[in-house]
């Protein structure tokens, strides 16, 4: 018998199917496999990856920074941090398969060096020391980084989208897509700016440029897709009308989507409930007639608003439509 033995075939053993379909169902943004060496070296952060010939992968900037910081923040008995090194791509192992084709910043964790079973009075304090830099994962999360919500322009529904950071990305890892439940994504960056694609069969993609990821927290960037060949109907012609409002409810931001004729001059005002005009957003209609804009919860000052019911109007020359949100905080 081996202790490297791998299974007959890709995903053939028990482990490695419930590690599948766990990162399938739940889609983590970080997954951390805690090892205790028995060969190798110890006190280690692995991470994806370096493929000879080709180089590193599309994220690396972002994953080794982040392995950087769990390494430097999980401790050995002796208070001196772990570090952090990347693996090759070209062994069979789960975080280079997380990666490569779910987008999951997959990490490995070797705990103590070449000592499988440390003595019982010890272990309190290696999963102390251990779990300092595993917090940090969790407030890793929350950015830089980018998150939002792709939607069908017509029916308001998720859609399962392909989200490309052209500056990360590469013919070898796997589309990153968002989840069917809500059409929402998370994508870990550094700061920088961005071009970012939002695609899915028989819908028009959707490019944003120039987006900004700061130095902290998740900059939402949402998307409406309209089905392609879809132009304004006909009835819109002489007048124009809200399409749709997604997400409604929500949290830190919402896009209306509207219809109107090409080349019109088009806002969205935004109203409270009792009718107190607090910003206006411009927009002007694409070639077939569609537009849409984003409300973050602001006024017109960028001062966040408080939570409850707001009214979206949308104002042209040749006609109004409304639709009513709700912001939740």
């Amino acid at each position: 018998e081996s202790s490297f033995y791998r299974g007959s075939a890709p995903f053939s053993e028990n482990e490695t199917q419930i590690i599948r379909d766990i990162c399938l169902a739940e889609k983590p943004v970080f997954s951390l496999n805690y090892h205790s060496p028995a060969v190798s070296m110890g006190d280690v952060i692995y991470y994806p990856w370096y493929w000879p010939q080709i180089g590193f992968c599309p994220d690396y900037d972002v994953i080794s920074s982040a392995a950087g910081a769990l390494a430097a923040k999980t401790l050995k008995l002796d208070d001196t941090p772990y570090y952090a090194v990347y693996g090759y791509s070209t062994a069979g192992k789960c975080r280079n398969w997380q990666y490569g084709t779910q987008g999951i910043i997959g990490l490995t964790m070797e705990i103590m060096s070449q000592m499988c079973i440390p003595p019982g009075a010890d272990v309190d304090l290696y999963c102390e020391r251990a779990s300092r830099g595993s917090y940090y994962l969790l407030d890793r999360v929350y950015g830089p980084g980018l998150t939002g919500h792709v939607i069908d322009a017509v029916t308001g529904l998720p859609l399962v989208a392909e989200v490309k950071v052209l500056e990360n990305s590469s013919p070898e890892i796997q589309p990153r897509y968002t989840d069917a439940l809500y059409g929402r994504y998370w994508r870990m960056l550094v700061d920088g700016t961005y071009t970012v694609e939002f695609s899915c069969n028989g819908y028009d993609t959707v490019t944003f440029t120039d987006v900004i990821v700061p130095a902290s927290g998740l900059t939402p960037l949402s998307a409406i897709l309209w089905p392609t060949g879809t132009a304004v109907p006909d009835d819109v012609e002489a007048g124009a009308r809200i399409m749709n409002a997604a997400p409604n409810p929500f949290r830190g931001q919402t896009t209306v989507s509207f219809a109107a004729p090409q080349g019109m001059s088009a806002a969205v005002e935004i109203y409270t409930a009792g009718g107190r005009l607090i910003d206006c957003i411009e927009a002007a209609p694409d070639a077939n007639g569609h537009g849409a804009v984003v409300w973050r919860g602001t006024d017109a000052a960028g001062a966040d608003v408080g939570s409850g019911v707001y009214f979206a109007r949308l104002v042209t020359p040749i006609g109004r439509d409304q639709v009513k949100v709700v912001y939740l905080k």
